[in-house]
């Protein structure tokens, strides 16, 4: 049996890079054969018993056309003879057409509780962080930014009205392990970014996110029951780097709980 991956974006940023080297550590050293892995796994790539997986990160979210794609390719593969099964994904505001797709799966595994609630009533998800938070750190020194406040990508030109004078670290800057080492040396990370935050954390060092287009960060805090403050709007920016160089135990709080979860593994995908 060959495992396939879908939906790897290597080249988007390095959050995305991360994924896709989590799952195939993850599944070569659970001792499985990695076939293809790529945005679209092509059908006459597959054969009946092999399996495919959807890495769904986030894309499962607004009905948007991308994401009924990948789930007709999982369908797709299911009719060939292969197994199905959807990871580290969001899920919000879908239809119910898309949501009864998710009950023919063989697996189903999201990032955070609020993306499970919204596929109740179709499948049961298991709940795991996102893959990039377990991708191998090689050892480097990254950039040193002397415990200066940092600020990410996504909202760069606007953060820069709210955040003037602060160094900028993009996601598409930097491998992970040079982002994560970087993010290390600053004070705190300003990011409106999912995976600006997994890095953040990674580096244990304390973040604002400001609000973005899906609940994927909002449910990961959610799920740690740790209180930490999201930015709703640009206004209140600076106030929430002012809280996060104030609190920092409460990021190490979390910084515990999510070490202390479990990562997907491919226990259940068979052999």
């Amino acid at each position: 049996m060959r495992i396939h991956v879908s939906n790897c974006d290597v080249d988007y940023h390095a959050g995305c890079a991360a994924v896709a080297q989590s799952i195939r550590t993850i599944l070569e050293t659970g001792g499985f054969s990695v076939g293809v892995m790529a945005r679209h796994v092509p059908l006459d790539a597959l054969s009946p018993g092999d399996l495919l997986l959807c890495n769904g990160e986030g894309t499962m979210h607004g009905n948007q056309r991308r994401a009924h794609l990948l789930l007709n390719e999982l369908q797709a593969a299911r009719r060939l003879g292969c197994r199905v099964h959807l990871i580290n994904s969001v899920w919000q505001n879908m239809t119910s057409e898309a949501g009864r797709q998710l009950s023919v799966l063989d697996g189903v595994t999201v990032r955070e509780p609020l993306s499970r609630m919204e596929m109740q009533g179709f499948c049961d998800p298991q709940v795991c962080p996102d893959l990039a938070y377990y991708c191998p750190l090689r050892v480097t020194t990254g950039i040193d930014y002397a415990g200066e406040p940092l600020v990410g990508d996504f909202f760069f030109d606007r953060h820069a009205e709210v955040l003037p004078g602060y160094p900028r670290l993009s996601l598409t800057a930097a491998d992970w392990s040079q982002l994560v080492a970087s993010i290390g040396t600053a004070s705190v990370y300003v990011t409106g970014r999912h995976h600006g935050v997994y890095a953040a954390c990674r580096a244990r060092t304390p973040f604002v996110f400001h609000r973005a287009n899906t609940h994927k960060v909002i449910g990961l805090i959610a799920w740690s029951g740790v209180p930490l403050p999201v930015c709703p709007d640009l206004a209140g920016l600076a106030d929430v780097v002012n809280w996060a160089l104030r609190h920092r135990s409460v990021y190490e709080r979390f910084f515990d709980w999510l070490d202390q979860r479990r990562p997907w593994t491919p226990d259940t995908l068979g052999s």
